[in-house]
């Protein structure tokens, strides 16, 4: 996805996705990357085989959509 936002928008579009998640991330009370990504962890849930279901669900659901009919 990163890679079609690039050619569509050029290299310049670099920055304001950047920016975007700054202001995303501050809204949401992250300090960082590596802290954001440790909270959505499988490892940092209550009960993980849950998270793997609902991925797993959601995977699914992402599938079917591109099925014909």
């Amino acid at each position: 996805m990163l890679a079609s936002e690039l050619l569509l928008h050029g290299p310049e579009r670099i920055r304001q996705l950047l920016e975007k998640l700054d202001q995303w991330m501050e809204q949401h009370e992250y300090l960082s990357a590596t802290q954001m990504r440790r909270c959505m962890s499988q490892h940092s849930v209550v009960e993980p085989a849950a998270f793997e279901r609902a991925n797993y669900l959601k995977a699914l659901n992402l599938f079917d959509s591109y099925l014909p009919g």
